[in-house]
């Protein structure tokens, strides 16, 4: 009968053929883990490497994924009659200084190249998808995104850049434009991906002009302005359609 066949059938397999039903898989996984960690790909979860290619949507960062992450400091503006463009420079580095984030490294390496030294703080602490808060001389300074600080500023942003304000005791006092580069990469990943049936979208937490920028060359949906809380409400939106989703970056 069906049973018995069956079980004669599984007994004679695995005795046979222990390998190919025991080991196989396994350490296909495990050789294929070590070529992508030499390659710069590290995986911590097997399961998320095995559903990878049954994924349906993935969802890019936009700064040091799609682009190179090396930003150039594009423009300073002062906003305070009582500061010069060196002094909003000064603070912005010296806020900076307490941050690895590639906006912050920029600003620092902008000061130094003009030979401009970084005010000293007293405390510095990074607000997560807001920017740095910081004290000095007494004063409390904030380096801001434009969409925390939430108004409008009168100020000229060269296309594709991102803005981020300088505060002083809750008053604009200047603002910084800054822009990174294309990956020379990113064009050929979102062919395949398109080639591959996963739709691209880029969530960033920059401004729409800058977002608007990367995304048209690109031709991908995008979101902008997006907070770390706003990627993950993206996510759960998603998967909540049942969508199978990739997050890359480190947004």
């Amino acid at each position: 009968d069906l049973p018995t066949a069956v079980t004669y059938t599984v007994t004679t397999l695995v005795i046979a053929c222990p390998h190919a039903l025991g080991l196989a898989i396994p350490l296909v996984v495990a050789r294929s883990t070590s070529l992508g960690a030499s390659r710069g790909l590290l995986v911590k979860d097997r399961k998320a490497l095995e559903g990878a290619n049954r994924s349906d949507v993935i969802i890019l960062d936009k700064t040091g994924t799609l682009t190179t992450g090396v930003f150039k400091v594009l423009d300073i503006q002062v906003l305070s009659d009582t500061h010069t463009s060196e002094d909003i420079l000064a603070i912005m580095s010296g806020i900076e200084s307490g941050s690895s984030h590639p906006i912050a490294q920029s600003i620092v390496t902008y000061a130094e190249a003009e030979g401009v030294k970084g005010v000293s703080f007293d405390s510095i602490d990074v607000v997560s998808g807001v920017g740095v808060d910081g004290h000095a001389n007494g004063k409390h300074y904030q380096l801001i995104s434009q969409k925390s600080f939430g108004k409008k500023l009168a100020v000229d942003v060269p296309a594709g850049a991102t803005l981020s304000v300088l505060i002083e005791d809750d008053s604009a006092i200047g603002t910084v434009s800054l822009g990174d580069e294309l990956k020379d990469s990113s064009k050929a990943l979102i062919q395949a991906l398109n080639e591959n049936g996963i739709q691209p979208i880029m969530a960033t937490g920059d401004n729409e002009q800058a977002a608007k920028a990367v995304a048209e060359e690109l031709d991908i949906e995008y979101k902008f302005n997006q907070s770390p809380q706003d990627k993950y409400d993206l996510l759960d939106e998603l998967m909540t359609d049942g969508k199978k989703v990739i997050m890359v970056g480190d947004g």
